[in-house]
């Protein structure tokens, strides 16, 4: 069986399943190229992981003849073009003289496909080409009505719907569902363009260390690291301390490798970092409860919930002692601040009850503006010690009132991105950048999943 796995689900898992039932051993080949929203290695990681329990499959890893853009360039553009055979029938060509003999393979097995024309039409090619006697085709598991796919998964993903996708897929899956949302959510903070003093696609704000690029290195180099988290926290207990330090300071010691000793997200990986263990092991619960009370109904999302997600948080966040050195120590050495672990050991209450709605309803609104005006949001409220490290606390203070007066009168500029532009403008000459604040717009969006509904 050949699978891509983007990522691995209980559609997948039920294929495994009943192939595994009608040969001695199963081979599982995972597509090897990286070309898709999951790396080669999460998706392999994904798939060993899922199937470990059945005895008599081996996962292998893929090749470069194995589905792969060297012989089937069009199976990873997802279109049927005049190529669509001839490339099939290579791939099968070299499946049926090479791959199959050395694994000693006999019979190819695969799934149905209810929509996408390209894969039935490989489906369709692997019947003539290979033989009825050395083909089994599987009718695709259902979920109310419809074929269990990636891809639906990956859209509920993108529409950040975290609980859509994870009724689809097995537990093994979920922590790196969480780590890709943890990571989606940094880089949407990124590319909201533009921002008052902070980097985005069009400037490099207040900074002069840090640009575009060097950010979005930083997101790669940490994502492996929410998954980590995400996995540590999907254990059914309160993971230990030290645990989470540890991958803490892997993730931290990896960013400033990639960012040349810049700190462009210390800040970010200590908030999401935590709701992300948190967050995973709000998971395990629902399952174990949906799983006890025979249901995989996950959508009833209530303020209990977001409760027990917030004592969650909280409760990780006071096993770590006061800061020392951090800009927010500096700055709260001689004001009376809330930082950033102050923030979390609160549960992130002002998130919860004003932050994470008012993005929600703009969201609902259609507005396409919703991640900037949380930002503003955001800056209305936060004491951002970034702000008062980096100029004062009278600065600050009116930071909090420049935004809420943009906030206010967003409705009647005519040209709002303009007046961000200008806001930022300005804050670039007064070396502001609210980079505690983008931290918090991160956390809201990665948090948005447990709510938003389509």
């Amino acid at each position: 069986m050949v699978m891509n796995a983007n990522p691995f689900t209980l559609g997948h898992r039920f294929l495994v399943e009943q192939s595994s039932e009608l040969v001695e051993r199963l081979y599982v080949v995972v597509v090897r190229e990286d070309c898709s929203m999951f790396s080669y290695n999460e998706r392999k990681a994904m798939v060993s992981q899922g199937v470990r329990d059945i005895g008599n499959v081996v996962v292998v890893d893929g090749s470069d003849y194995a589905v792969s853009a060297a012989t089937f360039p069009t199976y990873f553009l997802k279109q049927l073009s005049d190529a669509t055979d001839t490339q099939i029938i290579l791939d099968l060509d070299l499946y049926r003289r090479r791959i199959a003999p050395a694994l000693g393979a006999t019979i190819r097995f695969f799934g149905s496909e209810p929509t996408d024309p390209l894969t039935r039409r490989y489906n369709e090619l692997m019947h003539q080409q290979l033989g009825e006697e050395h083909v089994h085709e599987i009718q695709r598991k259902q979920q109310e009505g419809s074929a269990i796919s990636a891809s639906r998964v990956r859209k509920a993903m993108m529409e950040g719907c975290i609980w859509d996708a994870i009724q689809l897929v097995p537990p093994t899956t979920i922590p790196y569902i969480i780590g890709h949302l943890a990571s989606m959510a940094l880089q949407a903070e990124l590319d909201t363009t533009p921002k008052p003093g902070l980097v985005d696609r069009n400037d490099n704000g207040a900074h002069r260390d840090m640009d575009h690029a060097l950010m979005q290195r930083s997101i790669q180099a940490l994502h492996p690291y929410f998954v980590r988290l995400a996995q540590l926290g999907f254990t059914g207990k309160q993971p230990c301390h030290d645990e989470i330090v540890n991958i803490g300071i892997e993730a931290e010691r990896e960013m400033f490798k990639a960012t040349g000793g810049v700190n462009t997200h210390k800040g970010a990986l200590f908030s999401i970092g935590l709701a992300a263990v948190a967050l995973a092991g709000e998971s395990f619960c629902r399952i174990t409860q949906a799983e006890g009370c025979g249901t995989m109904a996950y959508n009833d999302v209530n303020s209990k919930q977001i409760q027990s997600l917030s004592n969650s948080i909280a409760s990780l966040a006071r096993l770590f002692p006061d800061t020392n050195g951090t800009h927010g120590s500096k700055a709260k050495a001689n004001n009376i601040l809330k930082g950033a672990l102050d923030n979390a050991r609160e549960g992130y209450t002002q998130l919860f009850k004003a932050w994470l709605p008012f993005y929600i309803d703009r969201i609902a609104e259609g507005d396409n503006y919703a991640l900037h005006k949380t930002l503003l949001r955001i800056m209305c409220d936060l004491d951002d010690t970034n702000i008062v490290y980096r100029t004062s606390m009278e600065t600050m203070q009116e930071v909090k009132t420049e935004a809420r007066q943009m906030l206010d009168t967003s409705r009647n500029i005519v040209n709002f991105e303009a007046a961000l532009q200008a806001m930022n403008t300005d804050y670039i000459h007064r070396n502001i950048s609210p980079g505690g604040s983008a931290d918090m717009l991160s956390l809201v969006v990665f948090l948005s999943c447990i709510v938003r509904k389509q």
